[in-house]
């Protein structure tokens, strides 16, 4: 990841990091904790994703883009304050079992979820409803992670927002200004990036 922005004093610097950028069809989506969804395959598939062994045996962290066994694709990030609820830029509120946030197609997700301690069965789209949220995208749209190690900004297009801490408010504190202002740059950047994805993809086409 390459470092974006130092902002304080020598001793006290905050440095922004920034995730690499991953491009998504167009399409409707599921965004929130992916294990709330995915079926107990894809969830192993997720997990050895996430955590691959290095050549010495100790498992390291992999956040990002990844295609599980069936092909299904998926973009997951850590949530630098783990489990909980997160709330996105319009008050909705996403719940964190995993400690993991991500995103990908609502197509091909099971029918019927089976709550794993008490039996009970329940359609997708109420489980949904209740921890996550559906996003429709009419054009392809850019989906990244901007950390300053302490909190989180993941942006999913502009249309799903979420900063896991205060931590990234004194970003824009001062000299920078405020975290609103912070956001709108953020927010500019990924409309730009999507911009830019759009024509990449009609030149391809």
């Amino acid at each position: 990841m390459a470092n974006l922005l130092g902002v304080g004093e020598a001793s006290d610097v905050q440095v922004m990091t920034e995730s690499k950028v991953v491009t998504m069809p167009p399409g409707t989506y599921y965004v929130g904790d992916l294990c709330n969804v995915l079926s107990e395959r894809g969830q192993s598939d997720l997990c050895a994703a996430c955590f691959p062994l290095a050549p010495d045996n100790t498992n390291v962290m992999v956040e990002g883009k990844t295609i599980l066994s069936d092909g299904r694709t998926v973009v997951s990030y850590k949530c630098p304050g783990g489990d909980g609820e997160y709330q996105d830029e319009d008050g909705f509120f996403y719940s964190v079992d995993s400690g993991w946030f991500g995103i990908t197609l609502l197509d091909g997700l099971d029918e019927e979820w089976t709550h794993p301690h008490v039996g009970s069965k329940e359609t997708m789209i109420d489980l949904i409803e209740s921890v996550g949220g559906i996003v429709h995208y009419d054009s392809a749209f850019n989906v990244k992670k901007t950390t300053d190690g302490r909190a989180a900004h993941m942006s999913f297009g502009y249309k799903v927002l979420i900063c896991t801490d205060q931590g990234l408010d004194d970003l824009y504190s001062d000299e920078e200004g405020s975290f609103d202002e912070g956001e709108e740059l953020l927010d500019e950047e990924t409309r730009m990036e999507e911009t830019e994805s759009e024509e990449s993809l009609d030149e391809d086409f």
